[in-house]
């Protein structure tokens, strides 16, 4: 069968197409190869990271035992939760998201003077990132980046503004025991009008008593250990030796769990007479951290409610 004149007309104009498609192909630039946008970095290399801006300054150290504190604020505990989700965001970074190769719009996107400095070392002192983090992305949860001493400019879909607060960066929950295993709660100090000593009968959930005496209601149990636990740090004060004294106690909690576990805290003045109150997690640990005041009357309300 004879092709009709239609047909030779679509055969022409597919060719034609075809012939168009190759040209462009040829005439067209390098393919933009995607990938890692910090090639020689990787979580588990990271052993200390410094982050900058201006005259703001945080420090992060990681000990042989994988925990991250901050030698700026007395070796305190670094938020895990914090610090993994960061880490994270910078293992995720690539090249997919290209914003700009031109230098004369980094102030544009925040990546001027004004940018975070984020460097992150490792266990022999080689850096293996050095990125800087300009302004949040309009609708959140990205930021714009650029390594530094380039010029392209990223789009970083995970890596939201890090901010240099300490309270961003210190593990704030200053007591983490789990409420439903305790099983005695010794409460004592100068702000309560009495000691007094609470236990949970034993195999059950939620029946307690003063030591040796009549029974109470769970509520104001439950109420005081939520209340402790609301405890979060402010800022960390300092450090001090194993048993030494700091101030003159207003409040001493010590907590039994029943598979044998102690939590034992103080709540201080400040002995230097500013106001606020000051916390210390047992007399062996280091740190004296500080609480914000509303959350101390929290807790002092509801341990005098143990007491009527």
């Amino acid at each position: 069968m004879r092709p009709t004149r239609t047909n030779c007309l679509l055969i022409g104009l597919l060719a034609g197409l075809t012939a168009l498609d190759f040209a462009l192909r040829d005439r067209g630039g390098d393919a933009r190869t995607i990938g890692r946008l910090a090639t020689e970095f990787y979580r588990d290399k990271a052993a200390r990271a410094q982050l900058v801006r201006g005259d703001e300054r945080m420090e992060l150290q990681r000990s042989a035992e994988g925990a991250w504190s901050l030698p700026e604020h007395h070796g305190y505990s670094a938020s895990a939760r914090t610090v993994d989700e960061i880490l994270t965001a910078l293992t995720s970074l690539t090249t997919l998201d290209l914003v700009s190769l031109d230098a004369s719009t980094h102030g544009e996107y925040g990546l001027a003077q004004d940018a975070l400095a984020i460097e992150v070392w490792d266990e022999d002192g080689q850096r293996v990132i050095g990125l800087l983090q300009g302004a949040e992305v309009s609708g959140g949860g990205a930021s714009y980046v650029r390594l530094m001493g380039a010029d392209a400019v990223y789009r970083a879909a995970r890596l939201r503004p890090i901010q240099l607060d300490p309270r961003f960066w210190l593990d704030v929950q200053w007591m983490t025991y789990p409420e439903a295993l305790v099983s005695r709660i010794e409460l004592s100090g100068t702000a309560l009008a009495e000691s007094r000593t609470l236990v949970r009968d034993p195999d059950t959930v939620d029946t307690w008593r003063r030591e040796g005496g009549e029974r109470i209601g769970v509520a104001p149990i439950k109420n005081h250990l939520r209340a402790l636990r609301s405890l979060f740090v402010e800022s960390v004060r300092g450090r001090v030796d194993a048993g030494a004294p700091v101030g003159a106690t207003l409040l001493s909690v010590e907590l039994e769990l029943i598979d044998g576990r102690h939590f034992s805290a103080s709540i201080m003045t400040d002995p230097s007479g500013a106001e606020g109150v000051l916390g210390r997690r047992g007399s062996d640990d280091p740190f004296i951290v500080e609480f914000g005041k509303s959350s101390w009357q929290a807790v002092l309300a509801s341990a005098e409610r143990l007491l009527e």
